[in-house]
């Protein structure tokens, strides 16, 4: 975040992230810190070598170093959405944050927890082992889902995502309608299951049919709130990074991003 902030400030045209989504993630970060907000002017080129490169593969990016390292340079420039996040940090404080990819709570936060003792494993086996691991021991997280604009509603949730790309851990299909740039982040709540249900939603999130199941919540919303009830704690995943936990509030920056793909 420091080191793209300083370029930002110093006028870099482009800055180019080697990593996964929780490096680009902390890029952007710093990219928009440098303009408090608004649209940043520095394009981003991505060279996927993190876990699971998930935005990667929704810009349709290249794994291999040398054609990845083509796009960056000399790639087409185009603009994209980024998500912001304001939540409970590990600490107790307030911190905010901006996601490219997806942010979501309760399962995915579990998952990640787990996921980073397997992060020798290729990416995609590791998040899978990860989310095994994790249904396994997950439990019912009841929260109230604000979305702009719309009467809260109560779901006893397994995961609740915000997604401004189409995959997450390591290709999960968790949004596989989504666009980038389309100033909108898809909601997408799915319920809690017992464990050999969800099992069986999962087998549909890497197919990328799960929105066509009845008990799948999907909309394209400008901002949400989720808020924990009953006093149980909802780990978030943002970006494939585990910062915190719910309340947190989810909203939409417009094209404030240049990336090069």
């Amino acid at each position: 975040m420091e080191l793209a902030e300083a370029a930002a400030r110093e006028g870099c045209p482009r800055v180019v992230v080697v990593g996964g989504d929780g490096t680009v993630s902390e890029a952007v970060d710093g990219l928009l810190r440098a303009t408090g907000g608004a649209p940043s002017e520095v394009e981003l080129g991505i060279v996927p070598a993190g876990t699971g490169g998930d935005l990667a593969r929704t810009l349709g990016i290249p794994r291999k170093i040398d054609a990845a390292l083509l796009c960056a340079a000399r790639g087409r420039a185009q603009r994209i959405d980024v998500g912001r996040v304001r939540f409970t940090g590990n600490a107790g404080d307030i911190e905010e944050r901006h996601f490219v990819n997806v942010a979501d709570a309760g399962l995915g936060g579990e998952t990640v927890e787990r996921v980073e003792s397997l992060k020798r494993l290729p990416g995609t086996l590791a998040y899978l082992l990860g989310s095994l691991v994790a249904i396994a021991r997950h439990r019912s997280r009841p929260v109230r889902i604000w979305i702009e604009g719309a009467a809260p509603f109560r779901l006893d949730a397994g995961v609740v995502a915000l997604a401004n790309g189409r995959t997450f851990g390591g290709g999960m299909r968790i949004a596989p309608r989504s666009d980038p740039a389309d100033g909108a982040l898809d909601l997408v709540a799915m319920p809690y299951l017992t464990p050999l249900r969800a099992l069986g939603l999962l087998a549909k999130v890497y197919s990328g049919t799960a929105l066509d199941d009845s008990r799948v919540i999907w909309r394209r919303v400008a901002g949400v709130t989720l808020e924990p009830l009953d006093g149980g704690e909802v780990l978030l995943d943002v970006d494939g990074e585990q910062p915190g936990r719910l309340p947190a509030t989810f909203e939409v920056l417009p094209k404030a991003l240049i990336e090069r793909v």
